[in-house]
């Protein structure tokens, strides 16, 4: 059968050829078809152009579908690359959210597009590993008649990506009003041993460490852990060259990376080692300069949970009985009944538990030093979506321009909005007693916490991440952003990048996923 385009230009003699198409998408709830097309910068498509190709596609496809077409022009400038490009990233490679920003994206238009990235070594090795320049590559050139180019560059010594970031590590030292020549401390606890000595309850902050040190400790999650060889330079007692493993992994912590390298000794060659992204861990061991930059030689490390300078003192309040800033609405079911239907019951975890389903916008990716522009949320009673939340957040700064353009979401939006300190005391009480889930829940998570124990709440719900449970549950995914997990289960997802519309489309999926969850 011809492919869709080849059939709509032997139909018209190839008066379409300016026309691409880059998307198909069905919606279940309202039952129609969306085909997505660009047309070539510098010719036209008007109405008429329109409903003749909502023609040919219902002729392609035998007026079986209800089709909506959707057609704009393929406009190539710097700014737009750079925005989609760092839109795709953000939506497709979730666990380097927060360690590749806008600014780092640099396009050049000299015939074809080149597109250059500066990054941070583990997130330039994570990337390649990852084939990123020909996926991403592929992604740019399918939606668009441009041609493109991607490289990667890690960030030197003195170029103003590095500027930027000391500049930055400096002010939040500063801030923290730390001593610059003592590195300010992190408390962390329910230590378990996995090799090496026991180790203290209390480490250095990655934020603060300027220079080499001597037995002395570090705690983060884990970030891009990678087993990798090599030849040993010494012969064994049989002349042979042995080929030796070590690993290799970053430890983050707010905005701070260090780079970790494992070399395990002879009686633990064997064992077998592995540690899972965003893994919390405690490290003991020297740090060493290499080649202008800090790198910690591990010698032991213990899996932990680290104690968060906000949760250490806080008198917990009571839920408030009323609403008092924003009320939750009651949502009607959309469902269409047919009298031959049987209704299906709710799966054990559903049917036992009220789940709260949320997500969140934010002016940037550090729930640290970034803030809350809009909050929204469902809960699921018996399998069903029956109340909603949402409610547009003021913060004290202005949102970024790269955030307006991945959101919608503009300073005008959320200028009589009520402040999070407000918020967060209505959305504590409507998530009370439910299990909480969010997609990628570990980011949104953070954010809501650390506005809730401000103000004296804390967050102590049972926590179930939809991102993990799409990895367990969805077979032969490529990959597990929300929208392709959407596309994959026939789930409807309008308006991405809106808290309601991405916690009610999370919502539906963990309503189809979520059979093998635990009830308790």
């Amino acid at each position: 059968m011809k492919d869709l385009m080849t059939y709509i230009n032997e139909q018209t003699n190839n008066a379409y050829q300016h026309l691409k198409l880059v998307g198909v998408v069905y919606n279940p709830t309202i039952g129609n078809t969306s085909f997505r097309f660009i047309y070539k910068n510098g010719t036209s498509f008007k109405q008429s152009d329109k409903d003749k190709i909502a023609q040919l596609i219902n002729e392609y496809y035998e007026n079986t579908i209800e089709v909506d077409v959707k057609v704009k022009r393929d406009y190539v400038d710097e700014e737009v690359v750079a925005d989609t490009l760092f839109k795709y990233i953000y939506s497709n490679y979730t666990s380097i959210q927060n360690d590749v920003s806008r600014d780092n994206i640099h396009v050049t238009l000299d015939g074809d597009v080149f597109v250059e990235l500066q990054l941070t070594e583990p997130v330039y090795d994570y990337l390649l590993s990852q084939d990123f320049i020909g996926v991403a590559t592929k992604y740019l050139n399918d939606n668009s008649f441009e041609n493109f180019e991607i490289s990667l560059k890690k960030s030197g010594e003195g170029d103003i990506y590095t500027k930027a970031l000391d500049a930055n590590h400096e002010r939040m030292i500063q801030s923290l009003g730390a001593d610059t020549n003592q590195p300010s401390k992190v408390n962390v606890t329910d230590i378990t041993e996995v090799f090496g000595e026991n180790l203290p309850s209390v480490a250095f902050d990655l934020n603060t460490i300027k220079s080499a040190m001597q037995k002395c400790q570090i705690a983060g999650n884990v970030r891009f852990f990678a087993e990798k060889t090599f030849t040993s330079k010494k012969p064994d007692k049989n002349g042979n060259y042995p080929v030796k493993t070590y690993y290799t992994w970053s430890l983050k912590y707010g905005q701070g990376f260090m780079h970790c390298v494992y070399f395990p000794l002879k009686q633990d060659a064997n064992n077998e080692f592995a540690l899972a992204d965003d893994m919390q861990v405690i490290v003991g061991g020297d740090i060493e300069e290499y080649m202008g930059k800090l790198n910690f030689k591990v010698k032991s490390l213990s899996v932990c949970k680290i104690v968060e300078q906000t949760d250490r003192e806080i008198i917990q309040k009571e839920v408030n009985e009323n609403y008092l800033y924003v009320k939750p609405e009651k949502v009607e079911s959309m469902s269409q009944f047919n009298f031959f239907d049987v209704p299906k019951e709710p799966n054990a975890f559903l049917a036992q538990n009220d789940v709260f389903v949320f997500d969140v916008e934010t002016t940037g990716l550090d729930y640290k030093s970034n803030e809350i522009i809009e909050i929204g949320a469902v809960k699921l009673h018996n399998g069903e979506i029956t109340e909603s939340f949402s409610c547009f957040v003021k913060p004290t700064v202005k949102i970024p321009s790269e955030i307006t353009r991945l959101t919608g979401i503009t300073d005008a939006m959320v200028a009589n909005a009520h402040s999070i300190s407000e918020v967060i005391v209505d959305f504590y009480k409507f998530c009370y007693g439910c299990v909480i889930m969010a997609y990628n829940i570990d980011f949104d998570y953070r954010f809501i916490n650390s506005a809730g124990v401000k103000v004296g709440y804390k967050f102590t719900n049972r926590q179930v991440d939809a991102m993990y449970l799409a990895r367990k549950e969805v077979k032969g995914a490529k990959n597990f952003t929300l929208s392709s997990i959407c596309k994959r289960l026939g789930v409807s997802l309008e308006g991405a990048h809106r808290a309601i519309n991405d916690a009610t489309a999370t919502a539906e999926v963990v309503k189809l996923i979520s059979d093998n969850v635990s009830p308790n």
